[in-house]
């Protein structure tokens, strides 16, 4: 039932996602403390929040603003045949499945700031001139790489990439990364100038490095689900892409570029374009079952 009103294209579905949402977060909003997350970088300490519930909150409403922006730009540029709000769902069931990440951390902050990029970058594609969406992505990913530093480091090439990979050579739009990066350097180094704090960029641990989930049995069933999905969606995009346009090949190139956000992208494939609805439904239904019931879990065993 929900797989396929997500499949339709009535816009009215992304209404659900705030209360399928708060299924897989009831458990955590119920605690009253925070994962330590290490060591936090300058701009993910702007906007982390002590305060549990302040904190879920705002990482709650950040995930759902994410899978909504990633969504619109998908069905924008026409990927998949109709509008559709699988990518939707499926990044808010990634990013809702481990309780540890139900919370601000880099990574649910970072993945903000890729999309926001990506959003930028697509509309490269078939513009006469592209210099303000390559300077604004440019941005975001410098902001995205700094929060997560250095995890994602060598996606700052991405706008160089995707320049390759959908635009004829023009040297002034190749400059536009090098000036983006340029005036977040420079903000940052006014910054520590004005507010003299210690730079801790520089010496190359994640600001996430001693983060740590605990795992269990449930965790291998749902990731070797999200495997054999993967494998499954794979062969979907590889046989759509066989017969559909340049634009179409262009543009899933560079989404598959993007951090975590290729998974809920090549799900959605599989899903869409999947002929054996019952072998979908069986394995969307159990990744939830066993999401629903490792997120459960502590509370059940608490009272019993």
């Amino acid at each position: 039932m929900i797989l396929k009103l997500y499949k339709s294209n009535t816009t009215l579905v992304l209404f659900g996602l705030p209360l399928i949402m708060a299924v897989l977060w009831a458990p955590t909003f119920l605690s009253q403390s925070l994962v330590d997350t290490g060591e936090r970088t300058l701009i993910f300490n702007w906007f982390y929040i002590e305060n549990p519930i302040l904190n879920r909150i705002s990482a709650f409403l950040v995930i759902l603003i994410t899978g909504i922006l990633l969504n619109s730009q998908i069905n924008k540029n026409e990927i998949f045949e109709r509008n559709t709000y699988i990518p939707s769902l499926f990044y808010i069931l990634i990013m809702s499945s481990i309780s540890e990440m139900q919370q601000m951390h880099p990574v649910v902050l970072s993945n903000l700031f890729w999309v926001l990029a990506y959003r930028r970058l697509l509309n490269v594609y078939n513009q006469v001139q592209c210099k303000s969406e390559i300077f604004d992505a440019s941005l975001f990913i410098c902001i995205a790489t700094l929060i997560t530093f250095p995890s994602a480091a060598i996606l700052l090439l991405l706008p160089w990439i995707t320049l390759v990979i959908i635009r004829p050579f023009d040297f002034r739009e190749y400059m536009m990364p090098f000036f983006g990066t340029l005036l977040l350097l420079i903000y940052l180094t006014v910054y520590y100038y004005v507010y003299p704090v210690e730079i801790k960029y520089l010496n190359f641990q994640s600001s996430y490095s001693h983060f740590h989930l605990k795992f269990n049995w449930t965790y291998y069933v749902i990731y070797g689900l999200m495997v054999i999905i993967m494998y499954l969606s794979a062969y979907k995009l590889l046989s759509k892409s066989n017969t559909s346009s340049v634009r179409f090949r262009k543009t899933t190139s560079v989404l598959i570029l993007l951090g975590s956000v290729p998974f809920s992208f090549l799900w959605s494939f599989y899903f869409f374009y999947n002929e054996r609805k019952w072998v979908g439904n069986l394995l969307f239904y159990t990744i939830l079952i066993f999401v629903i019931g490792n997120l459960y879990w502590p509370l059940i065993s608490a009272y019993f």
